[in-house]
């Protein structure tokens, strides 16, 4: 089954805490490199989104975003070893958020010509603080 860039974007937005806008770059950024596109690109498996808000972060109310550059092996496996921050958050918190999440992710491996292969993408991560508790003021800004 190819899995079509339109559908790749809309999967990835809906998993990864990003806008549909970030997945296209994810997915610019795939053509940008100097390896052969895949014609099935990685599709995302967990269920949950690994990546969590910091408790530390909650008082604030900090919103911001962080650019990961992951490299997803042949066997859908992100190498942490290899992930590394493209585009920093204005809270080093996020950034550590954001790496410590990438090592949980979960791919089906791209494909070319049937076969799996790696690729190395940018995976953008959304950050935003938990809506409050029932009955709990929420923070001020």
């Amino acid at each position: 089954m190819r899995l079509s860039p339109r559908l790749f974007v809309a999967v990835l937005a809906l998993t990864a805490c990003v806008t549909k806008d970030d997945a296209k770059k994810a997915i610019d950024a795939l053509s940008e490199a100097k390896v052969p596109m895949p014609d099935q690109l990685p599709v995302m498996q967990n269920t949950k989104v690994p990546f969590h808000y910091p408790d530390a972060l909650v008082a604030s109310a900090a919103r911001d975003s962080v650019v990961l550059r992951i490299f997803i092996d042949s066997l859908g496996t992100v190498r942490p070893e290899s992930t590394r921050l493209e585009q920093k958050s204005r809270y080093p918190l996020l950034d550590t958020a954001a790496l410590n999440g990438a090592k949980d992710l979960v791919f089906t491996p791209a494909r070319r010509q049937g076969h799996p292969m790696a690729v190395s993408i940018k995976l953008p991560v959304q950050f935003n603080p938990p809506p409050p508790l029932p009955g709990v003021p929420a923070p001020k800004p």
